[in-house]
């Protein structure tokens, strides 16, 4: 095993890894999968072959290639991806019911039998599979993209690809696969890497909430945001922009970035970043369609209840009638009952956001 076998790097808990469609055409997967990365004049650019093993993923990248209970068993270092990969092949053999041959379908020489329909496990190891395959038989042609940082690099298109090398490492224990054709930009664009998602077309309904949610993050550079991995949840870390404003005159950017011409479809998104952690999993897992989660999000049994208007009860309007006098008359006092009146309510309101 190589030293660079034993490096190892950290990753964000729950990596974000992309999810794209299978190709068994090198071509194909380049020209329909990966599009064509859009460089603006001001970046640098250099390609070169650089180490898996010193590539992290993006942990805003909207796509997931990992299903969620193989994430759950890998420790996100370097020299347990091949770990991961075994947890992912052993989990989908279990959803199936059936053996799968992994190797033959990636290195082998013969055509494996396929399942007319796939479990949502299985089909996303068939899919990464596929690319694999296609990798071994004919390379790869449009490289990666990643930012330098610090002593390693950040992946800002390709983490699929990526994830075929290590795959096509873990199968082989070929040195050959250690090392991917990279560009090397100077920065992650978030815009750069949506339009690439969308020129895919195969986005997720969950995966266009994240869209959404890391563009509107774009928007803020002042905040501070806290970081994927220090998040209880994926959900969590997206629905950091519920509370915020669309920047005046920005709207139409997202739209046109998102491929989008209503209004009304940003307005979902928002509703999907406030969804069940248990939902939300599940439609990313099963690669729910938006109308899936649209009749989910429209039923009753996930509709929020709002707060009760302040004014709604009578005891309430008299305390606040109370304050208002004082406030912009200086007419009357505010007593502790009124204090501990309104103290009671703001906790109950509390409660119910």
């Amino acid at each position: 095993m190589s030293e660079s076998d034993n490096r190892n790097y950290r990753f964000a808990k729950n990596n974000p890894l992309q999810r794209d469609e299978p190709s068994r055409s090198v071509t194909e997967a380049d020209a329909a999968l990966y599009g064509t990365v859009n460089l603006t004049g001001t970046d640098r650019i250099k390609v070169k072959k650089l180490s898996i093993f010193d590539i992290y993923p993006d942990p805003a990248q909207p796509r997931r290639t990992i299903p969620s209970a193989a994430r759950l068993q890998w420790s996100g270092t370097a020299n347990t991806v091949s770990e991961m990969l075994a947890a992912w092949w052993e989990l989908a053999q279990a959803e199936c019911g059936h053996d799968i041959d992994l190797r033959n379908l990636v290195i082998g020489d013969s055509e494996s039998e396929r399942p007319e329909e796939s479990e949502p496990i299985e089909a996303s190891l068939l899919a990464l599979a596929d690319l694999a395959a296609s990798i071994f038989s004919d390379g790869l042609t449009n490289p990666i993209t990643v930012a330098k940082h610090q002593e390693t690099y950040r992946l800002e298109t390709g983490e699929r690809r990526w994830l075929a090398y290590h795959l096509l490492r873990w199968l082989t224990n070929d040195q050959q696969w250690e090392n991917i054709p990279a560009r090397v930009v100077d920065h992650i664009d978030v815009w750069r890497q949506a339009a690439e998602n969308n020129a895919r077309q195969n986005l997720n309904a969950v995966g266009r909430a994240r869209q959404y949610a890391i563009l509107m993050m774009a928007f803020y550079p002042n905040q501070a945001f806290t970081p994927h991995y220090e998040c209880p949840s994926d959900r969590a870390y997206y629905a950091q922009v519920l509370n915020l404003d669309m920047p005046y005159g920005q709207g139409q950017k997202i739209l046109s970035t998102m491929a989008i011409t209503s209004r009304s479809q940003l307005t979902t998104y928002r509703k999907t970043l406030a969804v069940a952690d248990e939902i939300w999993t599940q439609a990313d897992d099963e690669n729910w369609p938006e109308s899936k989660l649209f009749s989910v999000l429209n039923s009753s049994s996930h509709t929020p209840t709002p707060p009760a208007s302040p004014l709604a009860d009578k005891k309430n309007k008299q305390v606040f009638n109370r304050i208002w006098r004082v406030l912009h008359h200086g007419n009357g006092i505010i007593s502790q009952e009124d204090v501990d009146h309104l103290r009671q309510w703001l906790d109950e309101v509390e409660k119910r956001l």
